[in-house]
C-alpha cells in the first residue's frame, strides 16, 4: 500500500537514463532513497547526491551535495533521525576551468523537514616530508 508518493521524483537522473538509487537507514524506523546523478558532457563529469524521503503523504528531497567533479565523492542519532557528515577532498572548479583545492568536512542536522548544514570546516592537506636517505658511507 503506497503511504507517500510525489511523481516529480521521476525527473531526476539525465540523457534518459535513470539515477541509481539505493534505500538507506535515516532513522530508527525510518528510510530514505539516496540518488547519485551522474552528468557528462564535453568531457566534463560531476556526481550529485540527493537523499528523498517520505514527509506526511509525499516524498520530499532532503538534502543535496555535489559529490564529484572531474574534467577527463559517521552516523549520530538526533530524534530519530540521523546526521550527515560529507567529506571533500581533491579539486573542484566552479567554471569547470579553473581548479582550486577542495578539501572541507560538514556537518548536516535534520530540522523542520530537511537537512540544514550545521557547519563547513576547511582544511588544508599537508604531505608528508621525504625521508632523507642515509649518506652513503666513505671507504
Amino acid at each position: 500500500m503506497i503511504e507517500s508518493a510525489n511523481p516529480a521524483v521521476g525527473f531526476y537522473g539525465g540523457w534518459g537514463g535513470p539515477t541509481q538509487i539505493d534505500l538507506v537507514q535515516i532513522g530508527p524506523k525510518k528510510h530514505g532513497l539516496m540518488l547519485s546523478v551522474d552528468n557528462m558532457g564535453q568531457g566534463y563529469a560531476s556526481s550529485v547526491k540527493i537523499l528523498l524521503a517520505p514527509q506526511a503523504k509525499s516524498v520530499s528531497e532532503l538534502w543535496r551535495i555535489q559529490d564529484e567533479q572531474d574534467d577527463e565523492g559517521a552516523y549520530d542519532s538526533l530524534a530519530d533521525y540521523y546526521d550527515i557528515e560529507a567529506i571533500s577532498r581533491g579539486v573542484g572548479t566552479k567554471d569547470l576551468v579553473h581548479p582550486k583545492p577542495e578539501n572541507w568536512t560538514e556537518a548536516y542536522r535534520f530540522s523542520d523537514g530537511k537537512y540544514k548544514l550545521l557547519h563547513h570546516r576547511n582544511f588544508i592537506e599537508v604531505k608528508k616530508a621525504k625521508s632523507k636517505s642515509p649518506r652513503p658511507t666513505q671507504k
